[in-house]
């Protein structure tokens, strides 16, 4: 098959999703799939050389475009609807010259851009998250997040008539699109990136690692901030949250910042557990499979899950894993539990061979790809 990849994207904070598209492309291709990837983005300073593109963009696999905006006004997003010169009619163009069976894109606004390609191409759509609720619980945070929300809400059914196929991350997003051909593939990684060879020697002390992202409830810092307080003896090493970003820390949270992959990886080998966002409810989500525990999986990880991980949903939960219900269970309740399993951490033998059928994006992409061609 002939495959474009589609993407909008912030490449810069966005490691784990780059390293995630990288890993398809390169699973397609050693299957024997051709495949060009098309990315559109706001940055205003972009250097495919500085992420993890940069081989694919070497290879000349790679079309790169800016996406032009005037403060909140997107301009290129409205020249998009009046048929005026854009970044996105270039990118049409370079689709209509390779003329790919498919083009797979990742879910984002509508625009008459995918409408355009809907009618042309086979468009498959992944889809992340359950953006209806997402849009809706952050709409009152700017102005620009509630006018997302109001344009989200007036389109999004004018985006799902475009597309031929959806996959869906989790069970629970693909029961949305009951109306289209859906399949779900859990978010994947390419375990064998992951070097566990020199694992510092760890401290006496147990620790748990969470990576996430300031601004966003589902990720329940509020949450993290209390149970640390009752898990004094526990450091909690807090990736991407710096100073001000979490109020009314206790001395045993450490807040890291923004960390690149070699820094970040440190900390997570040296901890006894790594935790997923706490507050999936928030979204009306029970199940979810972040990139960030992947990661954690891959580094063989004992975890705290407070929600469904579609990929033990599918395969069974392991030993290795604590599910805990910040919702309809007691802060201290949940301690209690996480402190009993951190007393286990230490006697699991976790090895990468295991956690391949989990994540790994060979045994994952298979099934994205027999989708893509079962799909008219």
């Amino acid at each position: 098959m002939k495959i474009a990849y589609f993407a909008q994207i912030n490449l810069y904070k966005n490691n784990g999703v780059i390293n995630k598209i990288r890993n398809q492309v390169e699973a397609w291709q050693s299957m024997g799939h051709e495949v060009k990837l098309i990315i559109m983005t706001g940055d205003s300073e972009v250097d495919l050389d500085s992420t993890s593109f940069s081989s694919l963009a070497k290879s000349g696999m790679v079309k790169l475009y800016k996406v032009k905006s005037l403060g909140l006004i997107p301009t290129d997003v409205i020249g998009d609807w009046l048929c005026l010169p854009s970044s996105f009619k270039k990118a049409r163009k370079v689709l209509d010259d390779y003329h790919p069976d498919v083009v797979y894109a990742r879910y984002s606004m509508f625009q008459p851009f995918y409408r355009r390609i809907g009618e042309k191409f086979k468009l498959i759509v992944e889809i992340n998250t359950d953006f209806a609720s997402e849009y809706y619980l952050i709409r009152k945070e700017n102005l620009k997040r509630y006018l997302r929300f109001l344009y989200f809400k007036c389109t999004d059914s004018l985006f799902l008539k475009s597309v031929s196929g959806v996959v869906a991350v989790t069970t629970e997003i693909a029961q949305k699109y009951k109306g289209l051909p859906v399949a779900v593939v859990p978010n994947s990684l390419k375990v064998s990136n992951y070097e566990l060879s020199e694992v510092p020697v760890g401290s006496k002390k147990p620790s748990i690692v969470f990576l996430g992202t300031p601004g966003m409830a589902w990720h329940g810092i509020d949450i993290l901030r209390d149970l640390a307080k009752e898990l004094p003896l526990v450091d909690f090493n807090l990736i991407g949250y710096k100073e001000g970003d979490v109020k009314d820390v206790s001395p045993n949270v450490i807040l890291h910042g923004f960390l690149d992959k070699e820094d970040y990886m440190k900390i997570l080998l040296n901890s006894s557990a790594a935790l997923g966002s706490l507050a999936l409810f928030r979204n009306r989500m029970e199940e979810a499979c972040p990139l960030k525990v992947r990661e954690y999986i891959a580094c063989c990880l004992p975890l705290i899950l407070p929600y469904k991980d579609t990929a033990f949903e599918i395969n069974g939960y392991p030993e290795w894993v604590l599910n805990v219900d910040f919702q309809n269970y007691s802060i201290a309740e949940n301690a209690s539990k996480i402190e009993k399993f951190l007393m286990q951490c230490g006697t699991f033998d976790i090895k990468q061979e295991d956690v391949l059928q989990y994540i790994d994006v060979s045994f994952l992409e298979k099934r994205r790809l027999d989708f893509f061609l079962k799909t008219k």
